[in-house]
């Protein structure tokens, strides 16, 4: 089964522009296009550009995104899985460390809202 760039748009709520440069980018493969040049979208491609969604929603530079494509896709290899495992790893715990801060302005918030509403005293 194949999909068009807008199904994917619509599914992964990105825009047909942004599909696009993530292609150009090498952040997700080459697509396949039919007889008439239209991009033509495999499941497969999907959950790559879905992988690439939350890596960039989680911080990580595009650098490393396209690292780890490269990584998996040219040299899918138990050579190069140490490397992968290293990069995801590393973003993983960065990314860890930015829900510890979140959840700690979080509470300084929730108890702002408190003094305000006059149901505890603040700091």
């Amino acid at each position: 089964m194949s999909f068009t760039i807008k199904d994917v748009s619509d599914k992964l709520n990105l825009s047909s522009h942004t599909i696009r440069y993530y292609e150009k980018e090498g952040v997700i493969p080459r697509v396949k296009r039919n007889e008439n040049g239209v991009r033509e979208y495999t499941t497969t491609d999907i959950q790559w550009l879905e992988l690439v969604c939350c890596l960039k929603e989680t911080g990580m530079p595009l650098k490393d995104i396209k690292k780890i494509v490269r990584l998996s896709l040219v040299t899918n290899t138990e050579d190069t899985l140490e490397e992968r495992l290293e990069i995801l790893t590393n973003h993983k715990n960065k990314v860890l460390e930015h829900m510890k801060s979140t959840e700690k302005n979080l509470m300084k918030i929730n108890k702002k809202i408190d003094y305000y509403k006059g149901n505890v005293n603040c700091k």
